[in-house]
């Protein structure tokens, strides 16, 4: 009786021992939004805020490791498109923290809807939270409805007198206009000089509205068989994320008299 009394004993001892050492429950992830939808062009940027919570985690963890964007877990939308800020952080249990997500969608990227679950990676001092569900993240490419256009507003001056071998500014401004659901892939200038001295081209600088001002300096010089005068050429053109463009060309004359 005595030996299966100790051994009853021995064995409740090693139970609340074995109670008392289990690791702490490292809770979930838990997303609001849970889901989000958004359409943005080929060629574009736009972001998306989440807050990011551990729920259901033991009271004594009370610190967490957080990467916010660490895998797709389906779908068909690229991982590399988006960018958390912070990209990792430290956070406390029961203390959401907010994170913009950056979706940025490739240019040339073809048309039509891309989705998945964006999962988020956490580390306690014992055990890893269950990543959760996450957030479902929906981006919707539209299709381009045309061309870009350029807008000319200003230019001059179109006609350089004397012609003394003096370096002169012509200056072009205006503005490049997109349809709906398109992006600028590429945008600039060029200039054809008759005589092919100042032939030149480059890419083309626009602020925030698309606008853009162009100084070329050319010269006031024509030779003085030429007589219809040397030309400038200048052309500002542009291009969709497709390839599809348009552009508008200015010219500059060195007469060879004045006044033709």
């Amino acid at each position: 009786m005595k030996i299966k009394i100790l051994i009853f004993l021995s064995a409740l001892i090693l139970s609340v021992s074995g109670s008392s050492s289990a690791e702490p429950e490292p809770g979930t992830i838990s997303y609001c939004p849970q889901a989000a939808s958004i359409t943005i062009p080929a060629g574009s940027t736009a972001t998306i805020t989440v807050n990011i919570d551990i729920i259901n985690a033991d009271p004594t963890l009370t610190s967490f490791y957080l990467r916010p964007a660490s895998q797709m877990t389906d779908g068909n939308l690229p991982l590399d498109w988006i960018r958390a800020s912070p990209s990792w952080t430290f956070m406390s249990r029961g203390t959401a923290v907010g994170v913009v997500l950056s979706i940025t969608v490739p240019t040339g990227t073809a048309s039509g809807t891309y989705s998945g679950h964006l999962v988020s990676y956490a580390m306690a001092s014992h055990g890893k939270p269950d990543p959760g569900k996450g957030i479902n993240i929906t981006v919707l490419v539209p299709v381009c409805s045309g061309a870009p256009e350029i807008r000319i507003d200003s230019f001059g001056p179109a006609t350089l007198w004397p012609p003394d071998h003096s370096m002169e500014s012509v200056t072009v401004s205006g503005v490049v206009t997109l349809p709906a659901w398109c992006s600028l892939a590429e945008v600039g200038y060029a200039i054809d000089d008759e005589y092919g001295i100042y032939s030149s081209f480059g890419p083309l600088s626009l602020l925030a509205d698309k606008s853009f001002t162009l100084a070329l300096p050319v010269e006031a010089w024509r030779e003085g068989q030429d007589k219809d005068g040397r030309h400038y050429n200048i052309t500002i053109y542009g291009k969709d994320e497709f390839g599809l463009g348009s552009s508008e060309t200015l010219s500059v004359l060195v007469p060879h008299t004045r006044g033709k």
